[in-house]
């Protein structure tokens, strides 16, 4: 059961970045450096032994929703 309610906060995660880039409230650039950021520390994180059997698939998420990001078209700021 928990899984489900993860997996439906990532989908909404995701649905929410993708209308604030469209609606040009938050650049594309600024919404992948802050997933690049969360995947850098997961990964610092299972280098350090913290959270090792956890940070690896959580770094997989990121970099997934990182990967939708990178695929919506690129707008010119307004």
């Amino acid at each position: 059961m928990h899984l489900a309610y993860a997996e439906a906060c990532i989908v909404l995660l995701e649905s929410l970045m993708h209308v604030l880039i469209e609606k040009q409230l938050v650049s594309k650039t600024e919404l992948l450096n802050a997933v690049e950021s969360a995947m850098d520390t997961k990964k610092a994180m299972e280098d350090a032994h913290w959270h090792e059997t956890i940070a690896p698939l959580a770094a997989g998420v990121l970099a997934q929703l990182g990967n939708s990001l990178r695929a919506l078209p690129d707008r010119p700021v307004v």
